[in-house]
């Protein structure tokens, strides 16, 4: 299991969400998590891994909240196991402490990204 995840808020933009999967180097071992937040057009998973080798997941919310909800449901579904890096500049306040407080909790985690 990789230590370190990757998670990418979708919401009906396939194309944005290989575009991301793209940008990851494989020399990374990221486990990708994508938290789709109740997408009409939901994405397209076979695609998704032909772009992305790594260990990809999907978490689908049942309807659409916005993107500092989607990011905080996908750091409390995938609990305190990872660290966080986020694809999206995430500036609330609780989606930036969680991470934080994941980070500082597990010293065998690591962090990447910037937060604004």
């Amino acid at each position: 299991m990789n230590k370190c995840a990757v998670l990418i808020p979708h919401y009906n933009d396939s194309a944005g969400l290989n575009e991301s999967l793209q940008s990851i180097t494989p020399d990374e071992r990221l486990c990708v998590f994508v938290v789709d937040d109740g997408s009409n057009i939901k994405p397209d998973e076979m695609k998704a891994r032909e772009v992305y080798r790594g260990e990809l997941n999907f978490i689908y919310l049942p309807s659409n909240q916005g993107i500092d909800h989607a990011l905080n449901a996908g750091l409390e579904r995938i609990g305190e196991a990872y660290a966080f890096r986020s694809e999206t500049g995430c500036k609330k306040a609780e989606c930036r402490a969680a991470t934080i407080l994941s980070v500082r909790t597990n010293e065998n985690l690591c962090k990447r990204g910037t937060f604004m």
